[in-house]
């Protein structure tokens, strides 16, 4: 007996919009911020995902094509999706200034193991992986509102990921995997 709720299309990035973005965010100063948003964008996984990396996240297919294992997230599954060069150059920045450290318990699998976010011991938070560092680059690419606040969020990568892949061709199967979905009713609002 209850109303149904309205569903929204996903809002991707604009291709112009997505450019300027992109020039600002290689500009940012902190390597981990910026690795954050690049991964963001070229593997359609979640702010809470990212931020919870392994060290060890990145390996190839076959055919040397670099894949992220983005770990269990709000679906509780972990999946393997295939990695741009950039968020995979990104990535091996980080590992190489990786200090030797203990693990950190993972929220989802209590797993322990050593995390690709991490400065001097402590592991950083998603708030300042992607709201300051998309506040810095929306700033410097002039993505901001009336108030000044960006008008990009961290999850507009992620819709742009998916409409891409679907205006590029992909099967809805592919679409639902790599984003981590679970129903394909999440994967047909991209088929719009």
């Amino acid at each position: 007996d209850l109303p149904k709720r309205p569903n929204r299309v996903p809002r991707f990035i604009p291709a112009e919009e997505l450019d300027r973005l992109l020039a600002a965010i290689r500009k940012l100063e902190c390597p981990y911020q910026r690795a954050a948003l690049i991964i963001a964008r070229w593997s359609g996984a979640r702010r809470g995902e990212i931020s919870r990396l392994e060290l060890e996240c990145l390996d190839s297919y076959l055919d040397g094509t670099p894949r992220l294992r983005v770990p269990a997230g709000k679906t509780a599954t972990e999946r393997m999706v295939p990695l741009h060069p950039d968020a995979a150059e990104a990535i091996r920045e980080l590992q190489a200034l990786a200090r030797p450290a203990r693990g950190f318990p993972d929220e989802r699998s209590g797993r322990e193991s050593p995390r690709l976010f991490v400065r001097r011991g402590r592991r950083l938070s998603a708030h300042y992986l992607f709201e300051i560092a998309l506040q810095t680059a929306c700033g410097r690419a002039g993505l901001l509102d009336q108030a000044g606040r960006a008008t990009i969020t961290a999850h507009r990568f992620r819709h742009t990921v998916g409409t891409e892949l679907v205006e590029g061709g992909a099967r809805l199967h592919t679409v639902m995997k790599m984003l981590g979905h679970t129903s394909t009713g999440m994967t047909l609002a991209y088929a719009h």
